[in-house]
């Protein structure tokens, strides 16, 4: 797969964490999918931990990449899987009660299970996402 790359500008530098903001996409203003890009277009600014800070100045434009495979895991694991985890509980719990009530309780509570886990795994995604900069 390829990569995925967005252009920003650097808003501040503080020891080796850079915070930097995305320039806006004009191709995205007229994209079918730009609600599918989730924090990218929601969220303008970011923060990166980089290994050294002084390399990089206060509106310094750069581009931050990751391959498309590793954007794909993230969508998975973000989207994918707990909507899945959220159809497998509606479909058992209802296939076992027959009570929407219930159904709809447990599935919120095993979404809120899911998420719990990926907080307390969130330095493993941390080392197997890696975001670049170029």
């Amino acid at each position: 797969m390829s990569e995925i790359v967005h252009t920003a500008i650097i808003t501040s530098v503080i020891e080796n964490k850079i915070k930097a903001s995305f320039e806006r996409n004009e191709a995205c203003g007229n994209c079918a999918l730009k609600a599918a890009c989730g924090q990218i277009a929601e969220q303008h600014e970011v923060m990166l931990q980089v290994d050294d800070g002084t390399k990089y100045a206060v509106g310094q434009k750069i581009e931050i990449v990751i391959s498309g495979m590793q954007a794909f895991y993230a969508a998975f694991w973000g989207y994918i899987l707990p909507l899945l985890v959220v159809l497998a509980t509606m479909f058992c719990t209802y296939i076992s009660t027959a009570d929407e009530i219930i159904c709809a309780a447990l599935s919120l509570f095993s979404l809120g299970i899911y998420y719990i886990v990926l907080f307390i795994f969130r330095k493993y995604f941390k080392k197997t996402f890696q975001i670049r900069i170029r």
